[in-house]
């Protein structure tokens, strides 16, 4: 979705201005972009797997999932807004301040990557459990 389309969809969700749309590299994602609005200090990701896609229940997962970490009091993205219906299914997530785990796994020595993903599944298993 181009920007200007992407700001205008935002901006009737966040009732608010947006001043800056800059697109980020994503993992599985079709599109990832860093969201600002005027007047206002937060900062979101907006997350869609673009137009055809039938990833709509892969997001509506990662949804959940966040939902329950962030509740939980793990430091993820806290969901603020969501479609997994409609031609473009989205995410839209407060963005928080930090390194992406997976940039964290990769930039580590061996002995780091495996005290990585040891925390990753703690988490894991406190969210299946």
């Amino acid at each position: 979705m181009d920007s200007k389309k992407l700001a205008g969809k935002l901006e009737k969700i966040l009732q608010g201005k947006i001043t800056g749309i800059e697109f980020l590299k994503s993992g599985l994602a079709g599109e990832a972009a860093s969201i600002t609005v005027e007047d206002n200090p937060v900062r979101y990701i907006y997350k869609s797997y673009g137009p055809g896609s039938n990833m709509a229940a892969h997001l509506r997962h990662e949804w959940e999932g966040l939902s329950f970490l962030h509740r939980a009091g793990f430091p993820v993205p806290e969901p603020v807004s969501g479609s997994f219906g409609d031609e473009y299914p989205y995410i839209l997530m407060e963005r928080i301040e930090g390194q992406l785990f997976i940039d964290a796994y990769q930039n580590s020595d061996r002995e780091n990557r495996s005290r990585l993903m040891e925390s990753f599944a703690d988490i894991f298993s406190a969210f299946i459990n």
